[in-house]
């Protein structure tokens, strides 16, 4: 008996630890975080790759909403999602970031720290069509067409974003170009050009070591952050120096983005 006991214990302990170990699937977080859509909306897919957890979430009919609800509306099911996925803590260990896309309205991109300390708001909130009037028909038309982005590109754009807004002090974003690299063999390969405008007072020689390293770090974490980055270039004004400009470029290699050329002005 007592044999039999400690076999019983033995088992209980391996199903235990597999069950600890063991990778949650898309359809079970699917269902989980079902019930955070209203009726008509549906969550169309959810995936699961390098800890990055993206949903794609369809609002239904946006015929007779106004701009302000559209984004209401997606902020309160980013919320309600995100809720649920923190209450579900044998997912913890398997997704990092989550990318929330509302088709033809916009995304939500942001980290588990952002969650926790509730510190995302809607400057994580990029709208596709800011014309919302001209989406706004009446009962029974069907709403204008909007273009839908491609999801890598756009993922690619989010993490730069976010990557600028929350680590390069003194820093706006002028603007971010997602373009195909038609050097590659490889469908879905991206050059990343970035436009910065850097508002530091500091000398020439040290605007050029912040600005380096800024730009270093950027490509550096586009590299993590998506295997189809396969160039960088970063481009700064700084208007304290006369609006001088500056531009780092970089090459992605095997392991890491390497530094290609720069041109300082200043």
């Amino acid at each position: 008996m007592k044999r039999l006991t400690m076999i019983s214990l033995f088992l209980m302990l391996v199903l235990t630890f597999a069950a600890a170990n063991a990778e949650t699937s898309p359809d079970a977080i699917r269902e989980w975080i079902d019930g955070d859509v209203g009726e008509g909306e549906t969550i169309t897919s959810v995936e699961l790759d390098d800890n990055t957890l993206s949903v794609v979430v369809d609002l239904g009919s946006v015929n007779e909403l106004y701009d302000g609800y559209i984004i209401d509306l997606a902020t309160d099911r980013a919320s309600s999602i995100t809720d649920t996925l923190l209450d579900h803590p044998e997912l913890d260990a398997e997704w990092e970031i989550v990318y929330i896309n509302f088709e033809n309205v916009g995304y939500f991109f942001f980290t588990k720290d952002d969650i926790e300390t509730n510190e995302y708001n809607m400057r994580y909130m990029n709208v596709y069509d800011n014309d919302y009037n001209s989406r706004i028909t009446t009962v029974g038309e069907a709403p204008a067409a909007t273009p839908e982005p491609d999801v890598s590109s756009t993922v690619i754009e989010a993490l730069a974003r976010y990557r600028i807004g929350e680590y390069y002090d003194n820093t706006e974003i002028d603007s971010i170009t997602i373009n195909d690299d038609l050097g590659t063999d490889t469908p879905g390969d991206y050059i990343v050009l970035v436009r910065l405008i850097w508002n530091g007072k500091n000398s020439g020689a040290m605007a050029r070591e912040v600005l380096k390293m800024y730009s270093g770090d950027l490509a550096a974490s586009l590299y993590e952050g998506s295997d189809a980055v396969q160039e960088v270039a970063v481009s700064w004004t700084v208007p304290y120096l006369n609006n001088g400009n500056g531009k780092c470029s970089y090459e992605r290699k095997a392991d890491g983005m390497y530094l290609t050329d720069e041109v300082w002005t200043f």
